[in-house]
């Protein structure tokens, strides 16, 4: 036998004990590489994607954001957002967050750490307002500040609480944005001096049904 035969037959021995794939093996490996890579980018809970916030009382560069890690905590800080020499200063927060598919819920919690100083026969006031994009909508009683406790300034914190239920009808993620409209407050320019330091929001209470087709 001469080298060339004997190197032909070392090949196809080669060529038969390889496995055979077809071509429909190699399609379904691909599938499911790329159904494992869509499940990866499935949110399981809400996630915090973005906060900005716009208006008179927080004009651009007066804020900062902070989102957690885990992205299930949200913060913004102002350094002007305050009412002294008018009577009323406003500012807009709008949340942007992920839902995972099927039923999301929960509480939409926003902690807000303030001070507040106001004059004798002076009162003052903080309100927030929560709309979303889902229809889910609070109204919390206003923080009002007067008498001889707050003629001396004193901090503040306004605990707020608004719904959380999503129904999402897909097993992909949605996008929900939440506005929050905040405003300050005073009976009389330069009758004291009411400030926003920052506000943390967090879903509490979660809980979800993944079952995107029947889940109510």
């Amino acid at each position: 036998m001469n080298m060339k035969s004997f190197f032909s037959l070392l090949l196809a021995g080669l060529v038969s004990a390889a496995p055979a794939v077809t071509p429909v093996e190699r399609g379904l490996a691909s599938v499911e590489a790329r159904d494992n890579s869509i499940e990866a980018r499935q949110a399981t809970r809400v996630q915090f994607t973005s906060i900005t916030a716009s208006g008179a009382g927080c004009p651009s560069g007066t804020w900062s954001t902070v989102i957690s890690p885990g992205q299930d905590v949200g913060t913004i800080a102002f350094n002007q957002y305050s009412v002294v020499t008018t009577t009323s200063r406003a500012c807009t927060v709008t949340i942007r967050l992920t839902y995972p598919g099927g039923c999301t819920y929960g509480n939409f919690e926003g902690t807000t750490h303030g001070f507040a100083l106001v004059d004798s026969g002076v009162s003052g006031s903080y309100s927030t307002s929560y709309t979303s994009t889902t229809g889910n909508n609070a109204n919390p009683p206003n923080s009002v500040f007067s008498g001889p406790s707050w003629a001396g300034g004193n901090t503040f914190t306004k605990s707020d609480v608004a719904p959380a239920k999503v129904v999402n009808r897909s097993p992909n993620n949605a996008q929900v944005t939440v506005t929050v409209n905040t405003s300050l407050g005073l009976s009389r320019a330069n009758g004291g001096a009411i400030t926003t330091n920052d506000i943390t929001f967090r879903i509490t209470n979660q809980s979800r049904n993944s079952n995107w087709q029947t889940c109510v």
